[in-house]
């Protein structure tokens, strides 16, 4: 492989990473993009992007409150 060839796959996987650049979370990064652009998800994507790839392990009250803005019981 060249080093251009090279740099373009580095330059690729840094666009691509999320969170802490492992494959889960760059397949969820994708997935969140996706819902992002979908009409009514404009606002929860970003929500749910800050709980699913902190360092933190998400939790069902985070989920919940980044899905519908409210401490539901």
């Amino acid at each position: 492989m060249d080093s251009e060839t090279h740099d373009a796959s580095d330059n690729e996987r840094k666009q691509t990473a999320r969170g802490n650049g492992s494959i889960a979370h760059t397949i969820i990064g994708g997935f969140l993009d996706d819902l992002s652009k979908k009409e009514g998800y404009v606002e929860i994507a970003p929500k749910l992007q800050a709980v699913l790839l902190s360092d933190n392990k998400p939790t069902e009250m985070a989920l919940r409150l980044a899905m519908f803005g409210e401490d539901i019981l």
